[in-house]
């Protein structure tokens, strides 16, 4: 279906291609040209769903719920995402909390004796791990060198 307007632009409605070029804000283009199909098809999923678990007042606001829950499940498939956790997640942060190294790293060699400052020693001391072979080394205080100013003509610096 066709329609014209008083300043002669024909477009297909059918089509949305035709709306995307007869516009000119870049901040509709994008992310008009970007969604695909499959988005579509994911948040119309989402909808359905959301349709059987709960109830929601209005239509409106079930379709920015299925919105950003489509938004969401995207970003969790990219990676860890900050305020959301679910069972796989914990399984593999407990996993990973619960790992222990097959050779201790205080223990890799006995011959070579590691580094460490006087405050390490002390608490290594502390722990009873005074056993442990160590060079006790100066920690020397970081000093940035100074740096000289640029010359740049009519700063206004004397």
């Amino acid at each position: 279906m066709t329609r014209s307007s008083s300043f002669d632009l024909h477009l297909n409605y059918d089509d949305p291609t035709d709306f995307i070029r007869a516009t000119n804000d870049p901040r509709m283009k994008s992310p008009a040209l970007t969604g695909s199909s499959q988005d579509e098809d994911r948040q119309a999923t989402n909808k359905r769903l959301l349709d059987e678990v709960a109830s929601v007042p209005s239509k409106r606001l079930r379709n920015k719920i299925s919105g950003f829950t489509t938004h969401l499940m995207k970003r969790i498939q990219k990676g860890p995402v900050r305020g959301i956790s679910f069972r796989l997640q914990e399984e593999e942060r407990e996993r990973k909390d619960q790992y222990v190294p097959d050779v201790s790293a205080l223990a890799a060699n006995p011959e070579t004796p590691l580094e460490v400052d006087t405050e390490t020693k002390d608490l290594l001391k502390s722990l009873g791990m005074d056993a442990l072979p160590v060079n006790v080394t100066n920690v020397t205080s970081f000093v940035p060198r100074e740096r000289k100013a640029r010359f740049v003509p009519g700063a206004g610096r004397a």
